[in-house]
């Protein structure tokens, strides 16, 4: 059923430790996957593709391995394998005192002895099973949740240098001085432009933000279950009105009698089948089905340890062959051969081509290899898209900065 079996009855509560290790398996397993596309895709041409939808990936294998485990086990795959469950919340009492403090010598101590009979009321309240309806709501919130962060960061990440420092605002220039529309362009292509930009810009602005505040809200329920104040590590189970409790062994015999039920209906009802042929062919498809549901999860740990420890050996075996055996750098290539239109090289090779003074801030252009002033070039492949001396065309990611050692 799970990998870990951890002692304690059906209302024991698991330890920050247990939780926290549970959520950190998640990105773990994201790793693992994006790895182990990548080690396929080095002899299989058609993988490169998956790898260009990483995201759609390992959250169709996340949805995959977390709706069997919720319907199955009542947790999330992570969760499973540290002998957790998940249950609604609110079955036990909620900790109202009955009684007001009229003595102020004896009020630490009533709101302790009402806090440990809360605590222990809890704990002793039967356990509210997750049900359809919250194994949905879980892996909604289990696969959306983390594909939305990802996508968020990446446009973040892609955008977010365009809205700051020196190359925003040569950005924003040559946006604002973009020609006007011709008279024939639609004008709702026009407007749909201008929303995006506007869009992507409050975006870029509000993420930090947003993003702060989210880590912020985790980190407080974290400190929260940590100090025993709250009952759920996470904000997301909170508003989904779940909570975490070790999996007992009534528990795991509850679900196993469950599942066999289950599945004894299904053959049950394909051999009522009308043809022969139709009932083996149902027996064939539950019987296969069932194998691979009960063998996935152990199969798809053992491959990624598997990758990993084939990792290890040939990257052992190529560190001890080429071991003392590096061979010299080869010479630097020739640089490429000016345009008879372009800049005219200076006699002196500390001057900027453009500028014709000694270099400030230098920076190469990837494109060709020659090195200016970094505002000059930044400013010339703004408005003309190509490098000076050799008329290649370049843009502003070709740009690198030099760092002169003191």
């Amino acid at each position: 059923m799970s990998f870990v079996a951890l002692g304690g009855d059906a209302g024991s509560r698991p330890t920050f430790f247990e939780v926290y290790a549970a959520d950190r398996l998640v990105p773990s397993l994201r790793a693992a996957v994006v790895y182990s596309l990548s080690v396929l895709a080095q002899s299989r041409g058609w993988v490169q593709r998956l790898l260009d939808y990483e995201d759609e990936v390992v959250a169709l294998v996340t949805a995959l391995l977390d709706r069997h485990s919720l319907r199955s086990l009542e947790a999330t795959f992570a969760e499973s394998l540290y002998g957790l469950k998940r249950e609604r919340r609110g079955g036990g009492g909620g900790g109202s005192s009955s009684g007001g403090s009229n003595s102020g010598a004896g009020s630490v101590g009533a709101a302790a002895a009402a806090a440990a009979a809360a605590a222990a009321a809890a704990a002793a309240a039967p356990a509210a099973p997750l049900g359809r309806r919250g194994a949905n709501a879980a892996l909604a919130w289990a696969v959306l949740l983390p594909y939305l962060q990802a996508k968020a960061e990446r446009l973040y990440t892609r955008h977010a240098h365009q809205q700051h420092g020196l190359l925003g605002l040569a950005l924003r220039r040559a946006a604002a001085a973009a020609p006007p529309p011709r008279p024939g362009a639609p004008q709702w292509a026009a407007r749909a432009e201008r929303a995006r930009r506007v869009g992507l810009v409050l975006f870029v602005r509000a993420y930090p933000y947003v993003h702060a505040a989210l880590e912020a809200a985790r980190f407080g329920f974290q400190l929260g279950y940590l100090l025993d104040a709250l009952d759920c590590h996470d904000p997301v189970l909170r508003l989904l009105g779940q909570r975490l409790v070790r999996m007992s062994g009534p528990d795991m015999a509850r679900l196993e009698q469950e599942q066999q039920r289950a599945r004894a209906a299904r053959f049950a009802a394909a051999e009522q089948r009308g043809s022969r042929v139709a009932r083996g062919a149902a027996r064939a498809w539950l019987r296969a089905r069932y194998a691979v549901s009960d063998h996935v999860r152990s199969a798809l740990i053992l491959g990624v340890f598997g990758f990993k420890i084939l990792e290890w050996w040939y990257t052992s075996a190529e560190d001890r062959l080429s071991a003392g055996k590096t061979l010299p750098p080869p010479p630097a290539p020739p640089p490429p051969a000016p345009h008879p239109d372009g800049v005219r090289l200076p006699d002196d090779a500390a001057c900027c081509p453009l500028c014709v003074r000694p270099r400030t801030n230098p920076a190469a252009l990837a494109v060709s290899g020659y090195v200016f002033c970094y505002p000059c070039i930044f400013g010339w492949v703004t408005q003309r898209r190509c490098c000076p001396v050799t008329r290649a065309p370049a843009t502003l990611d070709h740009v690198r900065r030099l760092f002169e050692a003191a």
